[in-house]
């Protein structure tokens, strides 16, 4: 990280410090491609987000949130893709936007679940 890094600014923490939440920075503007989504990595990250293309093993999101736990309950990563995580489930801070390689499976998010997903409180 140069001298001109802007921590706050790459993670969309405003400067009471405070994160970004999904409502603030979310990228479905009318004519976008971009499409809600779950990605798995070959290093088992797992994250929903929006993204333009998923054809690669590089994903672009946007307005990304990861999945740290997740509960049986959910029912596997089909779950989280048909509803979303539930209130066991462990989610992080808005991420702005992320460059994920080694992608080895996207998931299409149902509206449902993408609502869940945007809802889901940030985990301490």
């Amino acid at each position: 990280m140069g001298p001109n890094f802007d921590f706050n600014k790459r993670f969309g923490i405003n400067p009471a410090g405070e994160t970004a939440h999904a409502e603030e920075s979310h990228p479905q503007q009318p004519g976008s491609k971009r499409r809600p989504v779950i990605i798995c990595t070959e290093q088992k990250v797992i994250q929903f987000g929006y993204a333009d293309d998923t054809t690669g093993t590089t994903v672009v999101l946007y307005s990304s949130r990861n999945c740290i736990y997740w509960s049986v309950t959910v029912g596997g990563l089909e779950g989280l893709a048909s509803r979303g995580p539930d209130e066991k489930c462990r989610i992080s801070t808005t991420l702005k936007q992320g460059e994920f390689r080694n992608v080895c499976a996207v998931w299409e998010v149902e509206p449902l679940a993408e609502q869940a997903w945007n809802a889901a409180p940030t985990c301490e």
